[in-house]
């Protein structure tokens, strides 16, 4: 509110207190989602380690994307060097 003026906001303190709401309930909703998507993602699928596949001992079993296609990749190489 404008200290200057009566005691009742006016339409532009009203759509800028609507418009800081907004923003704040926008925030909060992303927030939200980024803590659920955490929560729900299966421990199966969150990496524990973040260097490459290489170095992790838990490659041999673990069951994201990146880590199957690396053992993938492994098992070809290893095959073509075999049949040399």
């Amino acid at each position: 509110m404008n200290p200057t003026s009566d005691s009742r906001p006016t339409r532009r303190d009203a759509l800028a207190a609507a418009a800081r709401y907004a923003a704040a309930g926008g925030i909060a909703f992303l927030s939200a989602g980024l803590i659920a998507r955490g929560y729900l993602v299966p421990e199966a699928q969150q990496c524990r380690v973040a260097a490459a596949c290489r170095g992790c001992r838990a490659a041999a079993d673990c069951g994201l994307p990146a880590a199957v296609q690396f053992r993938t990749n492994e098992e070809d190489r290893h095959s073509c060097l075999s049949e040399d």
